[in-house]
C-alpha cells in the first residue's frame, strides 16, 4: 500500500511539474532580465568610449612622463630608454607610441632599463592596450597600459 501511495504521489508531482513548466517560465524571465542588463552594460561601455574620444584632446596635452608622475608615486621617468621608432601605435589620434608606453612602465621600476622590458600592443574588445613584463632585480612586473591615454590599467608585482 505504501508503495502505491508513493507512486501516486510521484505521479501527481510530475504532472504538476509538467503543467507548471517546473520553473522554466521563471528561468526564461530571469534570462530575459539578464540579457537586458547585458545590453544596458554594453550601451554604457559604448557611451564611455564615445565620451573618452572627447577627453583625448585633454589627454594629449599631458606627456606620458606627466601621466606616470600623476600616479602619485613621485617617480621620475626613465632617462635612458632605447627603442625602435618603427614600432609605434596604430595610426589615430591620441595613441601613445610603444616607446612612450615603455617609458611609462620603466618609470615605475627604478633602475630598470629597456633590456629588462618586454612589451607589445594588443587589441582586446575594441581597446588598444600595451601589455608587458619587466624582469628586474628578482622581481617580475606585469602591466597593461591604455594605448589611448597612457594610463596604467594593471600593475602586478611578483618575486621570482
Amino acid at each position: 500500500m505504501r508503495k502505491r501511495y508513493i507512486t501516486v504521489l510521484a505521479g501527481i508531482v510530475f504532472s504538476m511539474m509538467l503543467f507548471t513548466g517546473c520553473g522554466s517560465r521563471r528561468a526564461a524571465e530571469r534570462e530575459a532580465e539578464l540579457q537586458d542588463e547585458i545590453n544596458e552594460l554594453r550601451q554604457e561601455i559604448d557611451d564611455l568610449r564615445a565620451g573618452q574620444d572627447g577627453q583625448d584632446a585633454d589627454a594629449q596635452a599631458q606627456t606620458p612622463a606627466d601621466d606616470a608622475q600623476a600616479g602619485g608615486n613621485g617617480e621620475q621617468p626613465a632617462d635612458n630608454v632605447q627603442g625602435n621608432s618603427g614600432q609605434n601605435a596604430p595610426s589615430g589620434t591620441g595613441r601613445i607610441s610603444l616607446e612612450e608606453a615603455r617609458d611609462i612602465a620603466l618609470a615605475r621600476v627604478e633602475g630598470a632599463t629597456a633590456s629588462n622590458i618586454s612589451i607589445e600592443l594588443d587589441h582586446d574588445d575594441g581597446w588598444y592596450v600595451y601589455e608587458g613584463e619587466i624582469f628586474y632585480n628578482g622581481m617580475e612586473y606585469e602591466f597593461e597600459i591604455d594605448a589611448d591615454s597612457g594610463n596604467i590599467l594593471k600593475w602586478e608585482e611578483e618575486r621570482w
